[in-house]
């Protein structure tokens, strides 16, 4: 299903995200949890509409919690996995429930991620757990393993 980007992003009233794309935040959970690794109290989980165009990425970056994708419109999504010890990659498309592909994909926490669509614009809700704050979200352009990724993956590199 082709979806008309300007669009949805009035309907849904999405913003640019700092990785690539547009997003909003959809929900933040009833209920409030302690975190020790996250060092703090916060809500159980957020969820955010996240959506690429044709063309458009979302940069390598991870957070420190798990991240459910869910397909919900448009073409599939490509996501793009490295383990935190920068060992090996995987790449997994998620799409429409009527596609080869699983509509749903857990990221575990800490491991590097980027995304795009496989051809037109996608649309998918992504969930965290304990709910996400900036301030556990990394770029890994700003890492100093970069470098080491470059090496080991330099065909991933462009979506840095």
């Amino acid at each position: 299903m082709v979806i008309n980007v300007k669009n949805l992003i009035c309907e849904l009233q999405l913003e640019p995200h700092p990785e690539g794309g547009h997003f909003r935040r959809i929900h933040d959970g009833a209920v409030t949890v302690s975190s020790i690794e996250l060092g703090n109290e916060r809500k159980a989980l957020s969820a955010i509409h996240f959506l690429l165009d044709r063309g458009e990425h979302a940069r390598w970056h991870r957070i420190r919690q798990e991240e459910l994708w869910h397909h919900a419109a448009g073409g599939p999504m490509v996501l793009h996995l490295v383990d935190p010890s920068l060992l090996a990659a995987n790449r997994i498309v998620i799409g429409p429930p009527d596609a080869s592909h699983p509509v749903l994909l857990a990221v575990p926490p800490g491991w590097w991620q980027a995304a795009a669509p496989l051809a037109d614009a996608s649309l998918c809700s992504c969930v965290v757990a304990p709910a996400f704050d900036f301030s556990d979200h990394d770029f890994l352009v700003d890492d100093p393993a970069v470098h080491i990724f470059r090496d080991r993956f330099p065909d991933l590199a462009f979506m840095l």
